[in-house]
């Protein structure tokens, strides 16, 4: 039955023919060019799969440091401060320069925090 089906195929058949015409060495080149071949295309095949490995790996960290860098971190403050503010009587101003903390009243303090800002608080 193999013999029959690769006899009805015209391609085979002229394969069949290239391979009668040909002499011994003509065969071994042809047979080293195809193992040439092959080998290439196995040696480009391992270079992609690394090439693919080393990307998946790059994307899968990431993807860690997005998920890390979503996590918002602990704010932690020092009282560098602690003020008891009395309003500051002074001459009547036009509004133009008004100074808003001057006017408070009561307990204030001055914050810093872990991301270095300094913070004014009145309580």
């Amino acid at each position: 039955m193999a013999s029959t089906a690769m006899a009805e195929d015209p391609s085979s058949s002229t394969e069949d023919d290239q391979l009668s015409s040909m002499s011994h060495d003509d065969i071994v080149r042809a047979i080293r060019l195809l193992d040439n071949e092959t080998r290439v295309l196995k040696d480009e095949l391992r270079r992609t799969t690394l090439e693919r490995d080393s990307i998946e790996e790059k994307k899968r960290e990431n993807l860690e440091k997005i998920k890390l860098n979503k996590q918002l971190p602990y704010l932690v403050g020092n009282i560098v401060e602690i003020l008891e503010m009395t309003p500051e009587d002074e001459a009547e101003e036009d509004g133009d320069n008004i100074d808003l903390d001057s006017q408070r009243k009561g307990k204030c303090v001055v914050l810093k925090t872990s991301t270095r800002q300094v913070r004014f608080f009145c309580l």
